[in-house]
């Protein structure tokens, strides 16, 4: 195997750990949406805790071996599809640590602390899970997902 091979197939990998990660963000939260149950709740939340572990592994090992691709075939970091990447996976990153993580462990805290004192309901819980700010950050950052695999699929500009 070639050493771009190699970065490559890491590339996709990563790509892969995203795309998974928001699925799972989005099935996680379509789910305490519907649910009224803090015990449900709770239970999805814990699942949706480990969304990040996949997704920042991912957007960590792709924007390494992305950027090593770009090096070492001959691309510029100039050209608008790399630029615009690039771009693309800071305003995810900064939508992520800014609105979308202190959102899930504020609702982490919150589905715990409902649970331990025994509420099956909780108007608080079913109001944080039902967050707009939160919804639409989610969606936000699966459709960056769909434009980061545009723009590795038809590199518009080179």
């Amino acid at each position: 195997m070639t050493t771009i091979q190699i970065l490559l197939f890491f590339h996709i990998l990563g790509s892969f750990m995203i795309a998974a990660g928001a699925g799972l963000g989005e099935v996680t939260l379509a789910g305490m949406r519907r649910s009224r149950s803090t015990t449900a709740i709770l239970a999805l939340a814990n699942a949706g805790s480990r969304v990040p572990m996949l997704t920042i592994t991912g957007a960590l090992i792709t924007i390494i071996t992305g950027s090593w691709l770009v090096s070492v075939t001959g691309q510029s970091f100039g050209a608008p599809w790399v630029s615009v990447t690039y771009l693309v996976w800071i305003l995810s990153m900064a939508l992520s640590a800014a609105i979308l993580g202190p959102a899930e462990t504020k609702l982490h805290a919150l589905a715990v602390s409902e649970n331990a004192a025994g509420r099956e309901e909780s108007p608080a819980l079913i109001a944080a899970v039902a967050d707009m700010k939160v919804m639409i950050t989610t969606h936000v950052l699966s459709l960056m997902v769909i434009v980061f695999i545009a723009l590795m699929v038809f590199k518009p500009g080179a």
